[in-house]
This record gives structure tokens, C-alpha cells and sequence, in this order.
């Protein structure tokens, strides 16, 4: 989000104290719509070591529907984290178009199929009568979440990032691309790997868990089985969508959900990968900055000694490309514990509550880790504009060839799954 967007939500006065949406008619709020719609002309900034979330968590934040601490751990510990913009999705056209082709909106275009839908939630996909009801029950939520985030959006810690023109640049590709995945061997193994709970079958879907009730009659299934949604492309297509995210970010995916971890990595490689890590801290302790209220994680962010030595580590972690530098990294990671351990405002803050953290490094030297055998195979049948398509975000990963910016991504940095606090 740039300043024009600030500045244009600050003259209207959404983010004021006394905001209250009934005092603007329908005409203001188109006139808004447009206004803001015209400020989104800078290009998306690549930053070494930034995350990502994941569109479907990163929405649910950015909205207000999770407490900004969900995200304090990644807040403090990289350079910036990417969650997606509100306010460009609930006000622009661009993004209403961008709805209407998502699986969840009810559209076949993307993934060939009906599948699970939801309400839309953007200013100009619902009809004229219903804006005013949608305005109401939305913006002031959202307002008051991206209040709390702005300190951090000023000093570059956050960035909201607008990912429905990347939808729409990328849709026939997405869609050839999810139809080709769907037909790997390993679809149904990667999207059944854990519980349906812990996928994300949309960016509004969100995750739904579903298990036997009452099994019939002679079936070998039990009483609380768990059970898998059949349809997997939208699985796919958002693993697909979260991948063009970090390509366009440069940003590491860090999501809270381990079966989403599962299929970006399936959809980015275009089959499976090998994926060589190395781990530089197994365990490391940290603590739970989710138990800190927020304004602390901002104090944090901005005065720690201690985090910003452990974000200098993880910007280097993740641009190294041989093996040589890990020891080095774990020297210096230790003595960044060493700090953590000392630092007592940071036990204060979080009330002398503690978490591990594994932190592993994927090694980009030696050329693209594409598996051979049978993944090979299968992406050599993709052909056409599936192939360019996936090969285009692969190499993004693992191409060593890349700018210094590129290598960025994805090369870190993987923190267990359990860091992202439940």
C-alpha cells in the first residue's frame, strides 16, 4: 500500500477515531472506489528475506478476521511480510473481476469444475441494493485492523500487496497448469498427506475439517474417519496462486497450515521436488511473540538489538549457495540466541513464554533440483502453456542463474510449521 493510498483513506477520514460508514452515501463511496482504484500504480517491491503467508491466512489478517498477533512472529523476525491488500480487493474493479473467476465464487472458468463457494466480499461484485449492508458489516473491521498495522506498514515491515492483477495476468495458465496437476500421481497423495483441515481450499474458504458422522452399513470406515474433500483443483489452483505470489514478491511462504506447505511445493515444482536442506538451527528457542500485545511487537520491530541481529542472519541464510557458510550462520545464530535469551524486555513482552523454531536453508548451488524418474515424466507430458507456466515459477526457486533479488526467494528459510502460532 503506498502513501497516495494513506493519504486518499486519511482525507475521507475512514481511519479517524469516529469513523462510522452510515454518514457516507453511496456516491462518496464510489467516488472513493475510484480514487483509490487510480492510486495503485507503483510496481510490487522485491525485498531480500520478506515472507508470505499464504493468501488465505494473509486475507483473513489483512481483514481483521485474526488478531494482528497471529503474525507477530514473522513480523519481527524477517524483513517484511507480504499479506495481501484490503482495500485494493474490496474497492477495485480489477479485483471484482478477479473474484468472478475464483472456484470459490462459483466460476468454472479456472479450474473446469464447480466446487465450494462463498459470499463475495468486494464492493462491486455484489449488487447495487446490497453495497450499503456490505460497506457496513466489512470496512470497519478492516479500518481497524489496517490502523493497527500501519506503524508497520510505514517502516517497510509490512507490505500490502494487491495479488488479483497477478490472478489476471496468469489465468489461462493457472488454469491449464491446475488441470495438468491434477492429473499427476501425486495429486491425491500430497492433498491427503494430512487432515482436510489443514488445507486451505480457498482464499475465502479458508480450511474446513470433515470426518465420518455415521458410517454406512458393511463399510470399513469409523465413527470420526477423517475424510478428504474428492474435488482437489482448488487446492491446486490456490497452491498455484500462492506461488505466482512469491515469484511477484520475491517472498518466502511461510504458511500456518503444513498441507498447504505440501502443495505449493507440488505446484511450484510442476510434479515434486528435491528440495536439498540443510539445517542451520534445529532448535532454536524464541519467544512466543504471539502472546505480546501488538503495540509491543511494533516497540520490538523497531528497538530490539537482539531480533534485528537474528533478521541480519536469516537475510543471509537466505542468499547463501553452498554449504560452506552454514557453519558460520550457526556460530552467529547461536550467539543471536545467546541475545534472545538476555534480552528482557523481549520476556516481558511476551510474558516469559518460550517456543522452538527450526531453521532450515534450501541450497541453491549445483542447478535446478527438478526430480528425475517419474516426476520428470510427468512434467515433460505437461506441454503447451502449463509447462512455461510452472518451469517459470520453478525457476524462480531453483534456477542458480538468478539476480541477487531472486535468490531471495524461497531460499530460506524454512521455520517449522509449528512457529506460526495456532
Amino acid at each position: 500500500m503506498n502513501n497516495a493510498i494513506w493519504e486518499i483513506l486519511d482525507h475521507w477520514g475512514l481511519l479517524s477515531d469516529d469513523f462510522r460508514p452510515g454518514r457516507y452515501s453511496m456516491k462518496d463511496w464510489k467516488r472513493m472506489a475510484e480514487a483509490l482504484e487510480r492510486s495503485y500504480t507503483s510496481p510490487i517491491e522485491q525485498v531480500l528475506s520478506s515472507v508470505h503467508l499464504g493468501l488465505s491466512q494473509g486475507t483473513r489478517v489483512a481483514e481483521g478476521h485474526e488478531p494482528p498477533q497471529d503474525i507477530a512472529a514473522p513480523v519481527v523476525m524477517f524483513e517484511r511480510v507480504c499479506l495481501p491488500d484490503p482495500v485494493f480487493s474490496f474497492f477495485s474493479r480489477t479485483a471484482a473481476k478477479a473474484w468472478e473467476l475464483l472456484p470459490e465464487s462459483g466460476s468454472v472458468h479456472l479450474i473446469g469444475k464447480r466446487s465450494i463457494h462463498t459470499a463475495p466480499s468486494s464492493f462491486w461484485t455484489v449488487p447495487t441494493t446490497g453495497r450499503r449492508t456490505l460497506v457496513d458489516k466489512t470496512l470497519p473491521q478492516m479500518l481497524r485492523q489496517l490502523k493497527e498495522l500501519r506503524p508497520l506498514v510505514e517502516v517497510g515491515a509490512i507490505a500490502l500487496v494487491p495479488w488479483e492483477p497477478i490472478l489476471l495476468r496468469d489465468a489461462n495458465a493457472l488454469h491449464e497448469a491446475t488441470q495438468k496437476l491434477a492429473r499427476s500421481q501425486y495429486a491425491t497423495e500430497l492433498t491427503q498427506r494430512y487432515n482436510q483441515i489443514e488445507y486451505n481450499y480457498g482464499v475465502r474458504v479458508g480450511a474446513i475439517g470433515i470426518e465420518m458422522k455415521d458410517p454406512p452399513p458393511g463399510s470399513n470406515t469409523a465413527p470420526g474417519e477423517p475424510l478428504w474433500w474428492e474435488e482437489k483443483r482448488p487446492m491446486l489452483h490456490l497452491g498455484l496462486l500462492n506461488a505466482a505470489f512469491s515469484k511477484a514478491t520475491a517472498a518466502s511462504f511461510l504458511p500456518d497450515r503444513p498441507g498447504d506447505r505440501a502443495v505449493y511445493d507440488f505446484a511450484r515444482s510442476g510434479g515434486r521436488v528435491t528440495q536439498p536442506t540443510q539445517p542451520i538451527a534445529e532448535h532454536l528457542t524464541i519467544p512466543a511473540f504471539s502472546k505480546a500485545l501488538w503495540p509491543d511487537i511494533v516497540a520490538l520491530r523497531k528497538n530490539s538489538v537482539a531480533l534485528a541481529e537474528l533478521r541480519a542472519i536469516i537475510r543471509d541464510a537466505s542468499a547463501i549457495d553452498d554449504e560452506t557458510s552454514i557453519p558460520v550462520l550457526r556460530n552467529r545464530l547461536d550467539e543471536a540466541a545467546a541475545r534472545l535469551k538476555e534480552d528482557a524486555s523481549l520476556w516481558k513482552a511476551v510474558k516469559s513464554t518460550a517456543q522452538d523454531a527450526a531453521i532450515m536453508t534450501t541450497i541453491s548451488g549445483g542447478g535446478g533440483y527438478l526430480a528425475a524418474g517419474p516426476d520428470a515424466a510427468f512434467i515433460a507430458t505437461l506441454g503447451g502453456g502449463a509447462v512455461s507456466f510452472l518451469m517459470n515459477l520453478a525457476r524462480a526457486k531453483w534456477n542458480p542463474q538468478r539476480t541477487a533479488t531472486q535468490d531471495a526467494s524461497e531460499l530460506l528459510v524454512r521455520l517449522s510449521d509449528n512457529l506460526s502460532p495456532k
